[in-house]
């Protein structure tokens, strides 16, 4: 009997141990499965930390790209008007040098007709003049108007 309540008491022992080492086991996994979950709660938060940061960057960035596209189109808009002032600025020197180019043609024009009306003046003179003397009368130098040849 002796023999086999201490059978009975080794299979009880190894039965306890057995449940202990299970109970450790199942402690031991149910802590390395209570890590696991949150390191993977921890990266769960950092990858939505990283979502919203990135979120966030990408209406930043969409932000300053509407803001550049209005500074843009404002640079346009200055540039524009820069190009047309230019383009006025231009045409009004052209327009001015066309104006005096003008008034010295103008000027020139009237010294021409006066020159043509002197030399017509003299044509005319000498015209009378050789209808005077074709006629029979003695030709008179006049003193008044030198002839030019």
């Amino acid at each position: 009997m002796r023999e086999r309540e201490r059978i009975r008491r080794e299979i009880a022992l190894k039965r306890e141990t057995r449940i202990e080492s299970n109970k450790t086991l199942k402690n031991l996994i149910n802590n390395e499965t209570k890590n696991r979950l949150a390191e993977s709660e921890k990266l769960i938060q950092a990858e939505k930390s990283n979502r919203y940061l990135i979120n966030q960057k990408r209406l930043e960035d969409k932000k300053n790209a509407s803001t550049l596209k209005i500074s843009m189109r404002n640079m346009n808009n200055e540039q524009n008007r820069f190009i047309y002032l230019k383009k006025l600025k231009d045409a009004q020197k052209d327009s001015f040098q066309n104006y005096s180019s003008m008034q010295c043609f103008e000027k020139k024009e009237k010294e021409m007709i006066e020159k043509l009306r002197s030399t017509m003046a003299e044509v005319t003179k000498i015209q009378n003049r050789v209808k005077k003397f074709e006629s029979g009368k003695s030709l008179e130098v006049d003193s008044k108007a030198p002839m030019n040849q």
